[in-house]
């Protein structure tokens, strides 16, 4: 539909993962030179010359008038988050295995993280028996205490929450975590059935899982597929009423 010619430079991670595509107008890139210890590259493009700054992606996140943000150290094995109080101008730091992502709502936010346990202490998930790594969800307020936890042995590769749920998604599946705080806890009352946490795959049928959770009398849970999906999830978004779920095909659920 567009007669203008395009170029594309593509960028992955160490692993291969894509992750960016900067479109280039001319007929061909006939030189690309990245600064070294920079984040400025040059394209030669017919006969221009065209930069572009490299501008990261940040983990942040902002809620009660705090905000909360990984901070740069040479550790490996462990992140730093600091949770920044915008009003009193104090700072409190928390210490966590290496985080992945970051979400916030208006009173909490949550913290995803890679975790490494043995089996033993997680055989009851049947899927993470012969697995290194976990995944370790935290709910924390301003002050960075951690008030709701959860292990998952999903990839948390997108991440949103709103006041009552933690959504996670990784490629091809998602997971929906009914998290507690201790405000939320004391308006609970005693006669009240604790929600169950469910992972769906993106291809499964949404209508089956429904009507069984809503079955007070069931006793048994559809499986969830493990198949990777040939169009993957590639974004999330939570409002307090609705669940939003991109594909790389542009489909959204």
């Amino acid at each position: 539909l567009n007669d203008k010619e395009v170029n594309q430079v593509q960028f992955y991670t160490p692993y291969g993962v894509h992750i960016r595509t900067l479109k280039i107008p001319g007929k061909e890139i006939t030189c690309l030179s990245w600064e070294g210890k920079s984040l400025r590259i040059a394209l030669s493009v017919d006969s221009f010359i065209y930069f572009a700054n490299i501008r990261p992606d940040y983990t942040w996140c902002y809620f009660n008038k705090t905000v909360c943000y990984l901070e740069a150290t040479k550790a490996e094995d462990t992140s730093l988050i600091t949770f920044w109080d915008t009003n009193s101008n104090q700072c409190y730091s928390k210490q966590v295995d290496p985080i992945i992502g970051i979400a916030a709502t208006v009173d909490h936010c949550v913290l995803a993280v890679e975790t490494k346990i043995s089996a033993k202490e997680f055989s009851f998930m049947s899927d993470s028996k012969s697995k290194d790594f976990m995944y370790q969800l935290l709910v924390c307020n301003s002050i960075s205490t951690t008030v709701d936890s959860k292990y998952v042995d999903l990839r948390p590769n997108f991440i949103a929450m709103n006041s009552t749920h933690v959504v996670v998604a990784s490629k091809d599946q998602f997971l929906l975590w009914h998290y507690h705080t201790p405000k939320g806890a004391s308006t609970l009352h005693g006669n009240v059935k604790a929600k169950k946490d469910k992972k769906y795959h993106i291809d499964d049928t949404p209508a089956l899982d429904v009507l069984n959770d809503l079955d007070s009398n069931a006793t048994y849970d559809i499986p969830s597929k493990t198949d990777a999906s040939q169009d993957p999830i590639c974004c999330i978004a939570v409002s307090e009423s609705l669940l939003l779920i991109g594909r790389e095909s542009g489909l959204i659920h």
